[in-house]
């Protein structure tokens, strides 16, 4: 049986929608493989953990653009791993993630004509808002993550396959990571560096760090700060996500979290300036007057933009990535895993 020893460097949602696409697969059983898992949120956080984690269409019409037509193929696959969980009665809040509805209110029609006319009318008697009921809205289905609990699930689920199949399964998390171009990566400063057969990079806005394993120009993309406002509020037991005002508002009732975003910065920052941030905060609750602004506090994702908002994944000698998720990963991950995937086995069932 051939040995395959590899690096898996990110714990994202393209890393672990990777782990779990490479476990289920007949290949990982028919491989002697060894799986080296390398992050540290100290030193790279993954954006996953700081976003309002949410997979949807949002309207979208195929052939209107390339984001589009990848985002349908997403959206797809994600729907074929709800059916999944449903079989095994595992599509459920309490593991993060739920189909809910998407609204957005009518002003949204003057400028996005062509996605309002794949929305559904909504009857007043489902709006989960009171002050919903001044206007017009339509909806479309989405599914709403809590991140962390759902990183925990698919992990939990990843590592009893990995017991199931017996395949080695390191963790190394804290650890920092660089890479050589002899395919080499140094871990915390240790010497010799090891070699691994493949490496599978998932960093996100990170992936400035190894700039041996770049191709095709992807450091020309964008780094961009989302920031949003979380906090403790309840609104019943039912979740949902509504568009409203230019800002997106989400609330998980599993956690009885209200998420209101998002302000997009460009460049590496740790914090706007004080002054541009406080008015975004204002604007934010005039427009939920409803909400005591007490109990919020804000979040910061990082992300990384390509141009045309469009991903990348791809390989480069023995390392193969995804890039430039930006606002699109969960609803990108499991294709775009589903393809780097492809591109691995292909090369040794060839």
């Amino acid at each position: 049986m051939e040995s395959l020893k590899i690096a898996v460097i990110g714990n994202g949602i393209f890393s672990l929608s990777f782990l779990w696409t490479l476990v289920q697969s007949e290949f990982s059983a028919k491989r002697n493989l060894e799986i080296n898992h390398y992050y540290s949120e100290d030193w790279a956080p993954a954006c996953t953990l700081n976003s309002t984690a949410i997979a949807a269409l949002r309207g979208a019409e195929k052939d209107y653009s390339a984001i589009n037509e990848l985002l349908f193929e997403g959206w797809d696959e994600l729907v074929r791993f709800s059916k999944f969980l449903k079989q095994k009665n595992q599509l459920d809040k309490k593991n993060g993630i739920e189909e809910a509805l998407l609204f957005y209110d009518v002003s949204f029609v003057l400028e996005n004509i062509h996605r309002w006319r794949q929305m559904t009318e909504v009857p007043i008697e489902m709006y989960p808002l009171e002050f919903m009921k001044n206007d017009n809205w339509r909806s479309s289905a989405c599914f709403l993550f809590e991140p962390k609990i759902f990183q925990d699930f698919l992990m939990k689920e990843i590592l009893t396959i990995l017991r199931e199949k017996n395949i080695t399964y390191n963790v190394f998390p804290s650890t920092v990571v660089i890479a050589n171009k002899n395919n080499e990566l140094f871990f915390s400063g240790e010497l010799p560096p090891k070699f691994f057969n493949d490496i599978f990079l998932f960093t996100g806005v990170y992936y400035k760090y190894f700039p041996d394993l770049q191709i095709d120009k992807v450091s020309e993309g964008k780094k961009v700060c989302g920031i949003y406002l979380e906090g403790k509020v309840f609104l019943g037991d039912q979740s949902f996500t509504l568009n409203f005002s230019q800002r997106s508002f989400t609330y998980r009732s599993l956690t009885q979290e209200v998420l209101i975003g998002t302000m997009d910065l460009l460049g590496e920052i740790e914090r706007p300036p004080e002054r541009y941030l406080q008015e975004w905060v204002d604007q934010t609750f005039q427009a939920f007057p409803f909400l005591n602004r007490e109990v919020f506090h804000i979040k910061m994702g990082r992300r990384h933009q390509l141009s045309k908002r469009l991903p990348k994944y791809g390989k480069n000698k023995n390392t193969y990535y995804i890039l430039g998720g930006h606002k699109n990963g969960f609803t990108l991950s499991f294709h775009l895993a589903k393809k780097v995937f492809e591109l691995f086995s292909n090369e040794y069932l060839s």
